[in-house]
């Protein structure tokens, strides 16, 4: 399996982005308006609100799932004994991942076109995110073949690693 500690210092990253995005859409919304609408504001619009907690929920869904697959491996480590979950960890931070990924697009999708600028910190947090988010650990196709072999009872692996 790989190194669920590992996994998780990787996926730490990416935390802060989401979490500083959503407080600048938030932020943004009370000053920008949705263009060719008569929204003269984002935070009138009803589409624009659920978005908004849609994206939050995905984020605060994402810490409680790393937050628990940490507390699993932290008693393991206290136990002394190897992590007896460890299929479940890794499908917890590739769905963590996966969901983040997706609160990310949302607050992007929120903040317009010129959020994708080149000089838009957006923009690089959100690439920023993508690509860690993607290393090779905490993939959410790895993570959920791994998953998918421990519910199965389907012996062997599917990589050195894991």
């Amino acid at each position: 399996m790989p190194n669920n500690l590992a996994c998780m210092s990787i996926f730490a990253g990416p935390w802060f982005c989401p979490l500083s995005m959503l407080e600048e859409v938030i932020g943004d919304m009370g000053r920008r308006c949705i263009t060719f609408t008569s929204y003269a504001r984002q935070a009138d619009s009803s589409v624009v609100q659920h978005r908004a907690a849609e994206a939050a929920l995905k984020i605060e869904g994402a810490r409680v799932q790393a937050l628990r697959a940490v507390d699993a491996m932290h008693e393991m480590a206290v136990a002394g004994r190897q992590l007896d979950d460890q299929a479940r960890v890794c499908r917890v931070v590739g769905d963590s991942a996966k969901l983040l990924r997706d609160a990310i697009d949302t607050l992007m999708s929120i903040g317009g076109a010129n959020a994708f600028a080149e000089k838009s910190p957006r923009q690089r947090r959100w690439r920023e995110a993508h690509l860690a988010t993607r290393h090779a650990l905490p993939a959410t196709d790895s993570a959920l073949e791994i998953y998918g072999h421990a519910l199965l009872g389907v012996k062997g692996s599917i990589g050195p690693m894991v």
